[in-house]
């Protein structure tokens, strides 16, 4: 017997199975202090935070977005990320 199933379901069911096979301590986690004899002064930027959203729409496509934290200490992590420094 045959089922007709929408790309939409699919898409929905493997989601949810891939959410639901990570272990759960590992979804929210405090981010880690830095060592205590690491020196971040020198670098020229440094990540806090990076968190990545994706949707699935009804009509099969997705939307992802990337949302980061960043410290930028230099006028070389200024440079490094983005296309023009003031």
């Amino acid at each position: 017997m045959l089922y007709r199933v929408s790309h939409a379901l699919v898409c929905a069911l493997f989601v949810a199975l891939l959410v639901g096979s990570i272990p759960k301590g590992s979804l929210a986690q405090a981010p880690n202090p830095p060592k205590p004899g690491v020196n971040q002064a020198d670098e020229a930027a440094i990540l806090e935070r990076i968190l990545n959203r994706v949707r699935f729409e009804n009509d099969g496509t997705e939307v992802s977005e990337t949302e980061a934290v960043m410290l930028i200490q230099s006028q070389a992590g200024c440079l490094l990320y983005t296309s023009r420094c003031v």
